[in-house]
């Protein structure tokens, strides 16, 4: 009799296969979903591409931003792209707290990441990670990478942003 491959262990390999690209040393690739759509990982810089920026001018998009600090490229976001919403969420004592801005379009979470992303399977169409790696276990890395590849959508948009220092 043929035995059925393990469900869990299914998922977990497809997981794995998603983690096994380092976040310090993106090159552009794509993560396949089971509905055959793709996530797009897009190149470090500090720049968003235009075929992005083009889509944030249209509207409609969510965009999570992943170790957002002040809020201050949020708000700067949210108030040139109107017509899209934007959330940060961080945990440093930087941090704006839970308050909302005076933008319709933007909001604050703080909020822990290491313990998994607060939001929906599918809720963003852009992730803008700006968080330091540098601290964390492999572990926490993948961790951290599986949450972002979870909350967004089927045909979203990683992009692994640099700080300006």
């Amino acid at each position: 009799m043929e035995q059925k491959p393990n469900n869990s262990a299914s998922k977990f390999m497809k997981l794995f296969e998603k983690a096994k690209a380092t976040f310090s040393a993106f090159s552009f690739f794509a993560t396949t979903s089971s509905s055959g759509s793709s996530n797009k990982i897009i190149n470090k810089g500090s720049e968003l591409p235009s075929y992005i920026i083009r889509r944030l001018e249209l509207g409609g998009m969510r965009v999570l931003i992943l170790g957002s600090g002040t809020g201050t490229r949020l708000l700067e976001m949210a108030e040139k792209y109107t017509e899209s919403t934007f959330i940060g969420l961080d945990d440093s004592s930087d941090y704006p707290g839970d308050e909302s801005s005076h933008l319709q379009n933007a909001g604050f979470k703080r909020y822990d990441f290491l313990c998994g992303i607060p939001f929906h399977n599918s809720a963003f169409d852009l992730v803008l990670d700006f968080v330091d790696r540098s601290n964390l276990s492999g572990f926490q890395n993948d961790n951290l990478f599986s949450e972002v590849v979870r909350v967004l959508k089927p045909d979203g948009f990683l992009k692994k942003m640099e700080d300006e220092k």
